[in-house]
């Protein structure tokens, strides 16, 4: 993409970094200027494409920014991986069953709703002022796994259910939390979805779903003639 874009003059490039490049925080906020230490295979892959596209900067003047949005969530993500834990909750205690957290919950996420997002990504495609720059997109609130799960469990109306605790993932960011100054600066965005009003909606989601579309607890959803992996 990076030698596409280069070679048909592009306006544009907007590669989807991730806030995970960063590791768990040693300052919070998290600006664009704090030290890069991906603690997962994932991470340094991400990692290793921004260094990339800042090469093709530098070296052929290709227009790209690096974005690094926060946990962003919503409608149709995926409910296996890594970064799951939204949808799974949601899938196992709307059946009625508890949501599992990895280690004592106390690790933190900076939660952005899907259209957060999207409305940044646009902004920044726009922006003139963005070029071979990093930019942060999130909320700049921190919420705790266990918090997360108690909201879901409140927002679904299922108050009997009660979290279960499992072993710790290994390479697990324990801390991350934005500083998106320089998005609001450059292009006036800001994030209009508390964590609450996104879970709301996206639990609303999956009870618009028929219930026949339901197949387990991990796999994914068939509706219609369109098999949508999550």
């Amino acid at each position: 993409m990076l030698k596409a874009s280069t070679e048909n003059e592009v306006k544009r490039l907007i590669y989807a970094s991730t806030s995970e490049v960063y590791g768990t925080a040693q300052e919070v906020p998290m600006t664009e200027n704090h030290p890069l230490n991906p603690a997962s295979p994932y991470a340094a892959s991400k990692l290793a494409a921004d260094r990339l596209c800042f090469a093709y900067y530098n070296t052929f003047n290709t227009n790209v920014t690096v974005v690094r949005p926060f946990n962003t969530f919503g409608p149709r993500q995926k409910d296996s991986g890594y970064a799951s834990a939204i949808p799974l909750f949601i899938k196992r205690v709307l059946q009625g069953k508890p949501p599992i957290i990895y280690g004592d919950g106390k690790q933190t996420r900076d939660y952005l709703y899907i259209k957060d997002a999207v409305d940044a990504y646009l902004k920044i495609l726009a922006s003139e002022n963005l070029s071979g720059e990093t930019v942060n997109v999130g909320t700049g609130r921190e919420t705790t796994i266990t918090e997360l799960a108690r909201s879901i469990i409140k927002l679904s109306g299922q108050d009997d259910i009660k979290a279960v605790h499992t072993s710790p993932r290994p390479g697990e960011v324990r801390r991350l939390c934005a500083d998106a100054t320089k998005i609001k600066r450059a292009c006036g965005w800001k994030p209009k979805y508390p964590v609450e009003k996104g879970l709301r909606e996206i639990i609303q989601w999956y009870r618009n779903l028929q219930e026949d579309v339901w197949l387990d607890d991990t796999s994914r959803f068939t509706y219609g003639n369109q098999d949508d992996r999550l």
